[in-house]
């Protein structure tokens, strides 16, 4: 079962030959749900003098309010993940450079809202876990230009 990572839909599982398992295109931007929130909080912290009590309550509730972002993002990932190691004792996931998307400040909000690195792991360990097998395959594996039938490389 192969595990493509996207933004559009969070996660398409496939099988070998190429038939479509699951799509899961409704996952949470819990940041970018809370982003106003989150400005909102942000600038009331700024706005407090360093040392007042008033500044330790707003950095509290800005805190809190990461926390939530973080808590809800992390329990879709579990979900998500849960539900893949148990129905699937083989995975194949592409080895991403996150960090190196990152850095490209287009994506970096979107990618770090869906938590790529974070599901790699959890499917890592959960796989770990139930006696499964996770394989990362290479990032400059042409897997799309490949035919399923006849094997070689179509250029497009």
């Amino acid at each position: 079962m192969g595990v493509d990572r996207g933004l559009s839909a969070f996660l398409v599982a496939a099988t070998a030959d190429g038939t479509e398992v699951a799509r899961i295109s409704d996952a949470p931007k819990a940041l970018a749900a809370g982003m106003k929130q989150q400005r909102r909080l942000s600038k009331s912290l700024s706005r407090k003098k360093k040392g007042s009590h008033n500044r330790t309550d707003a950095a509290a509730r800005l805190g809190r309010h990461h926390h939530r972002v973080a808590d809800m993002r992390r329990h879709f990932l579990h979900q998500v993940s849960g539900e893949l190691v148990k129905t699937h004792d083989r995975l194949v996931i592409e080895n991403l450079n996150v960090a190196g998307m990152l850095a490209n400040h287009h994506l970096a909000r979107a990618i770090s809202d869906a938590g790529w690195s974070e599901f790699a792991r959890m499917l890592r360990y959960k796989q770990a876990w139930r006696g499964g097998r996770l394989v990362e395959a290479d990032r400059w594996y042409p897997s799309t230009r490949l035919c399923p039938q006849c094997g070689p490389s179509t250029v497009r």
